[in-house]
């Protein structure tokens, strides 16, 4: 199993729109399901197997043909979410860490971290301690994607030993300020985006050309959604691939 971590970006919001415009739906109605108007959980069943179709994660988990999950279940996220799942997967507590062969980030924006939050409460904010904070998050994903515990049976059901094995994990960023600390410090896990035979180190750098945003690829200013497009989405995927095939990440046999 892949797992994914990210915020709107990596849930696909938005991409059922190109749906409802197939299907005829109007400006009005496409503008009343934009977050924060409409929970993006509350979709129908159809419009959010459409959002699952065309988003990243899919992209590459059909890829490599593995299953994927998301483990912040629904839409947004923050980075300081990370960590503390990984430490529930790796204690057991919300799935068996022996089922996760890579690990997909998808960096948000640091606005939305406790750290940084605080920093701006109590006046402390500068570039060196936003970058120390960057860096104990990342050291933390490190740390439990090398020691994170995989379950194995021995001889049945009932006994199993504890084994310590590295789970690869690949990153990208919305911003420079994660990806930058990325590059630089995490060489092997930092994804970098091409489109038309140019280099982006994040992902805020591409939401601006008008066809990787979802209205300035429908070619409608009016429409209020401006997350990935779907060629966006394919972009990232490639990204994301491109990543794991360098670092030679091997998967599990598949039946």
């Amino acid at each position: 199993m892949i797992l994914f971590f990210g915020c709107s970006i990596t849930y696909g919001q938005g991409l059922p729109i190109y749906k409802w415009i197939d299907e005829g739906k109007d400006l009005e109605f496409i503008n009343s399901y934009t977050s924060p108007q409409f929970t993006h959980e509350n979709l129908s069943y159809t419009d959010d197997k459409y959002r699952q179709e065309f988003h990243y994660p899919n992209l590459v988990a059909k890829h490599f043909d593995k299953a994927y999950a998301l483990p912040k279940f629904g839409n947004g996220g923050c980075n300081d979410d990370i960590p503390k799942i990984l430490k529930l997967i790796s204690n057991g507590k919300l799935l068996q860490p022996d089922g996760v062969e890579a690990i997909v980030i998808q960096f948000t924006d640091l606005q939305r971290d406790a750290f940084y939050l605080d920093m701006i409460h109590y006046t402390k904010y500068n570039d060196d301690r936003i970058k120390a904070s960057i860096l104990h998050e990342l050291s933390l994903i490190q740390h439990f994607s090398e020691t994170m515990s995989r379950m194995r049976p021995e001889g049945g059901y009932t006994k199993y030993s504890i084994i310590e094995n590295e789970i690869p994990w690949v990153a990208m960023s919305y911003q420079s300020d994660i990806s930058n600390v990325l590059q630089e410090y995490f060489p092997k896990n930092y994804i970098n985006l091409k489109y038309k035979n140019k280099n982006y180190s994040n992902i805020s750098e591409l939401i601006e050309i008008d066809e990787l945003n979802i209205k300035g690829h429908l070619g409608d200013m009016r429409i209020r959604e401006q997350h990935p497009s779907k060629i966006l989405h394919e972009v990232m995927a490639e990204g994301v691939i491109r990543k794991l095939e360098e670092n030679q990440v091997k998967f599990q046999r598949n039946i």
